[in-house]
C-alpha cells in the first residue's frame, strides 16, 4: 500500500515507503502479539478457575463435565446431583436380549464343540456381570474426571417394556475401586 503512493522511479521515496511499511507491520505484530497474550491469560484465568470449582466440587461445574464425559458411554448414563464429595448417577442398562446371546459354546457327549442353548442361570449370571460392569464404569469415570469425588451412588435401570425400572443400586467409594482395580492389575 505505501509503494503505491511512490512514484516507481522515486527510489528514495520507495526506500521510505517501504520503512514505513516495515514499522507499520512490526507495530501491528506487536499489538497482535500483545492481544494474544491477553486473550490467553484470559482463557488461562477461566480454565483456573473451572479447574477450582472442579476440585471444590461445584455442582454445576461437576455435572458439566461429567455430561461430557458420559456422552460416549454405552449405557446411558447422568449425573443428577452432588452433595459434597458424592455424585449421585443413573445408568440405564441394555435389555439382556439385546447384549445375551441365547446360545453359549458347549461340547457334545462325544467331546466336540456344540453351541447349546444357554441356561437360565448362566443367562442370569451373565447379565449381572454386564449389570455391575456398567455401573462400576461408570462410577469409574466419575472419579477420573472429577477427582475431588469421593464416592458416588449409582441406580442402574433397565427397559421394562415401556416403563423404566430400576435393578441395582450401590453406593461405591473411590478408594475402594481404585483399591479393587490395584489388586486385579498386580
Amino acid at each position: 500500500h505505501e509503494l503505491n503512493q511512490v512514484g516507481l522511479l522515486d527510489f528514495a521515496g520507495r526506500r521510505a515507503a517501504k520503512e514505513r511499511a516495515r514499522a507499520a507491520a512490526d507495530a501491528e505484530r506487536s499489538a497482535r502479539l500483545a492481544q494474544v497474550a491477553s486473550d490467553q491469560v484470559e482463557r488461562q484465568t477461566q480454565i483456573d478457575s473451572a479447574w477450582a470449582r472442579l476440585n471444590q466440587n461445584d455442582e454445576e461445574v461437576v455435572l458439566d463435565v461429567l455430561k461430557s464425559a458420559f456422552e460416549d458411554n454405552d449405557a446411558p448414563t447422568a449425573a443428577v446431583g452432588v452433595h459434597g464429595d458424592s455424585v449421585s448417577l443413573a445408568v440405564l442398562v441394555p435389555h439382556p436380549d439385546s447384549v445375551i446371546p441365547d446360545r453359549e459354546v458347549g461340547y457334545t457327549a462325544k467331546g466336540n464343540l456344540s453351541l447349546k442353548k444357554m441356561t437360565k442361570g448362566n443367562r442370569t449370571a451373565w447379565y449381572r456381570e454386564l449389570v455391575a460392569g456398567h455401573v462400576v464404569v461408570s462410577a469409574v469415570e466419575a472419579f477420573a474426571v472429577a477427582p475431588a469425588l469421593r464416592s458416588a451412588s449409582v441406580v442402574a435401570f433397565e427397559r421394562q417394556g415401556s416403563a423404566v425400572a430400576p435393578i441395582l443400586a450401590v453406593h461405591l467409594r473411590a478408594e475402594d475401586v481404585t483399591q479393587q482395580r490395584r489388586n486385579s492389575v498386580g
